[in-house]
C-alpha cells in the first residue's frame, strides 16, 4: 500500500482489492491494486479520491447491487 493505515478495511471489488480506512488526517483514505496480469504490466497499488469527513469512522466496505459502499458512523451530529 502507498499509505500506512490504521484499521484498514479490505474488499475484493471488479477485479481490485480495495482497501479504505482512515489515518493521522480528517481523510479516509482508498487505494486499489489491479488482481489482473494482463500484458505483464507490474500490479502497483493506486490512490484512488479519498473521503473528507471530521470525525468520521469506517466501519466497513461492502458490495451491494454490483456497488461498492464505504459505512461509516460520525461522532459528531
Amino acid at each position: 500500500m502507498i499509505h500506512t493505515r490504521i484499521s484498514p478495511r479490505v474488499t475484493h471489488f471488479r477485479g481490485r482489492v480495495i482497501v479504505a480506512s482512515g489515518n493521522d488526517t480528517d481523510c479516509i483514505g482508498v487505494e486499489s491494486l489491479c488482481l489482473s496480469a494482463a500484458n505483464n504490466i507490474p500490479r502497483q497499488w493506486t490512490q484512488l479520491t479519498g473521503v473528507e469527513e471530521s470525525g468520521s469512522h469506517l466501519l466497513a466496505l461492502v458490495v451491494y447491487d454490483k456497488r461498492l459502499l464505504l459505512l461509516g458512523m460520525s461522532f459528531f451530529p
